[in-house]
């Protein structure tokens, strides 16, 4: 595990013991995700309205387009964490 996903684990899980239950959190989860998405689709719309006149509003399109991607990739991770351990605990 690198420092990176330590300290996105550190920062998920200061936010799941706030939350308090499994429900909220795989709530807090699936929100993260949308959100993740539709960063992702507004970024690639402006750089697709931008790539041939502003190539550094190009570049930070790009940029962004992947922080979001990141976001909806490490929070479907914890959704699927979420959901097994939701799961394990009905049993």
């Amino acid at each position: 595990m690198t420092n990176k996903s330590k300290a996105t684990r550190f920062l998920i899980d200061r936010i799941d013991r706030k939350l308090g239950s499994v429900e909220k959190e795989i709530k807090f989860d699936w929100i993260c995700i949308v959100c993740g998405v539709a960063i992702t689709v507004l970024a690639a719309f402006i750089l697709g309205l931008s790539i041939n006149n502003h190539p550094a509003l190009s570049i930070i399109c790009i940029m962004i387009m992947l922080f979001g991607l990141y976001i909806s990739y490490i929070m479907t991770m914890e959704l699927i964490d979420d959901v097994k351990r939701k799961n394990s605990e009905g049993q």
